[in-house]
């Protein structure tokens, strides 16, 4: 039975429609120029001096239509191909999802193990399905400072999430030994590419980098693999470091933001860090993260930059 062709999203086929649009309008005024070029060209032969700057004047404009056209063009191909990629790595994601969703209820389930994993960012199909036997852990480290601290001072200042790991040790199942070292050949591939991966079994956590990979043999074990595997949970969290500039205006530890009513209040200003996050600062500082971005005019959580000043009571 042929696989159905996935029906395209109103933004692929609005964007591609543009990139349409623009081509036909590029090659219309192509045509148009070269016509008037020949006009003024047959014009001069014929000694029609005023019918020749007529023609040129056609083809002159008839050129900068074609230019501006074969510029909106490329503009318009190149959202085209953002728009496929996003609509590509969600339909992927969605992919993902309905066929972990029907392996569980499957025999296969039961074969090849229920726990998955694979591409965080969609970039593929490909799923590698575990069994796990006796291991599957979650171990949280956190740095925390020996030193001593002021009395009072809240205590999340002087400690961190340093790592986030979770533990898998199972089984990957094939027809044949060769099947189950392709999978395993996967996973080992996605290690050596530093691949961000989702895992799903009795834990569930996304964005994950293999730590740690091993594989074992065992004689009653024909066409399995005994596997370990060490993920590393990697944060998203965007820091960029913007340029400094110098300025002659005196620093102050507060700035003041004009609200309704023409009134003014005053906020307590930090410099940010390379580091620090919007999470971390809200918790703090005993503000939400939705407060910060609303008081600092903020659109992505995700993104602060560093150097720069943040209102954070």
């Amino acid at each position: 039975m042929a696989k159905r062709k996935r029906a395209e999203s109103n933004a692929v086929k609005k964007a591609k429609t543009l990139v349409s649009k623009y081509r036909e309008a590029a090659a219309k005024a192509k045509k148009a120029y070269i016509s008037a070029q020949r006009l003024e060209a047959t014009a001069k032969r014929a000694g029609k001096k005023a019918k020749a700057a007529k023609y040129a004047k056609l083809a002159k404009a008839q050129k900068n239509a074609y230019n501006r056209y074969l510029k909106l063009q490329k503009s318009a191909e190149s959202k085209y191909q953002k728009v496929a990629k996003k609509a590509k790595i969600l339909n992927n994601l969605k992919s993902i999802s309905r066929e972990i969703a029907s392996h569980k209820r499957s025999a296969s389930g039961l074969f090849e193990g229920k726990a998955a994993i694979y591409a965080s960012d969609g970039s593929s199909t490909t799923i590698v399905y575990i069994s796990p036997n006796n291991t599957e852990s979650q171990t949280i480290s956190n740095d925390i400072t020996s030193w001593a601290v002021d009395s009072g001072a809240p205590m999340h200042s002087f400690a961190r999430v340093s790592q986030i790991e979770y533990e898998v040790s199972g089984t990957i199942t094939g027809k044949t030994r060769h099947e189950a070292e392709v999978k395993y050949a996967q996973l080992r591939t996605w290690a050596q590419e530093h691949k961000q991966l989702t895992y799903t079994g009795d834990q569930y956590s996304s964005h994950l980098m293999i730590a740690s990979l091993s594989k074992s043999y065992s004689a009653d074990m024909a066409y399995n693999l005994n596997v370990s595997i060490s993920f590393s949970l990697v944060y998203t969290a965007s820091i960029a470091i913007s340029p400094t500039k110098k300025s002659s205006k005196k620093k102050t530890s507060k700035s003041s933001k004009a609200v309704s009513g023409g009134k003014s209040r005053s906020y307590t200003t930090i410099t940010i860090k390379p580091g620090d996050t919007l999470w971390a600062l809200s918790r703090k500082y005993g503000k939400s993260v939705a407060w910060l971005q609303k008081v600092n005019g903020i659109k992505n959580a995700n993104l602060i930059y560093a150097g720069k000043k943040l209102r954070v009571k």
